[in-house]
């Protein structure tokens, strides 16, 4: 079996902070397997680049599941503060009130529109220099409410919190992600990037120990090793945040967490072992915790009553908000070799 991390828990959190799904449970509480793709869904939200500077401006995509390819409507929007599913994780500043806060403070000009457009990609200008920060967390509007959640949202941190509703005629999923806004000088070396998309991934039959070639099939009944194409590299080098008067903290590699979802048959171990229900849908690495291999390596057992067709869509994600995804389609054939 493959050497676990002994903090996986904390890793699934991580993932359910970086997408939060309103529509059904990141874990699969609503019966539906979490890597089984049989209706909308959006798999992940990524900004690029991984977090802003001051005068930067990042695109938002999303990657987006919908099995009957119907068409989809898009909606964005960001705030800068935003409560917990206790109140369905709404902006805890209004724009009106943003606005009045930005007007209280003598700030030039408005801040940024709350919606961010309708198409499947947008684009968020990070335009609150240092100096307008300290100014609207300072300002007073004689809103105590307004005061309140100001203050609040400044002691923890102002952030662009985005939240993107998919629709399409029968459904609609939301969900949300925090895009980190810097707000002072951080070397390039500290900087965020998103892990590799669109790297390949090789299918091995364990049937015969073959390859499965780029226009090959796969077959109904047979079990395969899937190994992502993925550099250690992507594992970025970095030193974590501290809190005032904590000991500074040593530089360390990222925790990477993979998502691997499937459109039909299920996720086993690749070693060939039973496993437990629900423990392959993710992979990890933790440095110095367990190997690279373990992130990038997993099993997928394709039924005998396959359809004709499959696919395999994998999402990558660092511990700092970076997202990498790619996908891959096959055919199925019957199972005969």
């Amino acid at each position: 079996m493959r050497k676990k991390p002994t903090n996986l828990p904390r890793l699934l959190l991580l993932i359910a902070a970086s997408t939060v799904l309103s529509s059904c449970n990141i874990f699969g509480s609503d019966g539906e397997k979490y890597e089984k793709l049989d209706r909308l869904r959006v798999l992940a939200v990524r900004s690029d680049p991984a977090d802003l500077s001051f005068g930067e401006t990042a695109t938002l995509s999303a990657k987006v599941y919908e099995p009957a390819s119907r068409e989809l409507s898009y909606a964005w929007s960001w705030c800068p503060s935003r409560s917990d599913s206790s109140t369905a994780f709404e902006c805890s500043i209004s724009e009106k009130e943003l606005r009045r806060a930005w007007q209280a403070a003598g700030l030039d000009g408005a801040p940024p529109a709350y919606s961010l457009g309708t198409v499947p990609e947008v684009t968020f200008a990070h335009v609150f220099a240092p100096s307008a920060v300290d100014a609207l967390c300072q300002a007073k509007t004689g809103d105590a409410s307004l005061d309140e959640r100001l203050a609040l949202a400044c002691f923890e941190g102002l952030e662009a919190s985005v939240k993107l509703t998919v629709r399409s005629a029968e459904t609609e999923i939301t969900a949300i992600k925090s895009v980190p806004m810097l707000f002072g000088e951080t070397p390039t070396a500290e900087r965020n990037k998103n892990p590799t998309s669109n790297f390949g991934v090789m299918l091995r039959d364990t049937t015969g120990n073959a390859v499965v070639g780029n226009d090959q099939p796969l077959r109904a009944g047979h079990r395969y090793i899937m190994t992502a194409d993925l550099d250690a590299a992507n594992s970025e080098s970095f030193t974590p945040s501290s809190r005032p008067g904590e000991p500074s903290p040593e530089v360390r590699r990222e925790t990477l967490v993979m998502s691997w979802f499937i459109t039909l048959g299920e996720l086993a171990p690749p070693d060939g072992s039973d496993g437990l229900v629900g423990e392959n849908e993710h992979t990890t690495f933790v440095d110095g915790s367990n190997d690279f291999e373990n992130l990038v390596t997993n099993g997928w057992k394709i039924p005998l009553n396959a359809g004709s067709s499959a696919e395999l869509h994998l999402v990558l994600r660092d511990e700092r908000g970076g997202v990498g995804w790619t996908t891959r389609s096959f055919s199925v054939i019957g199972g005969e070799e």
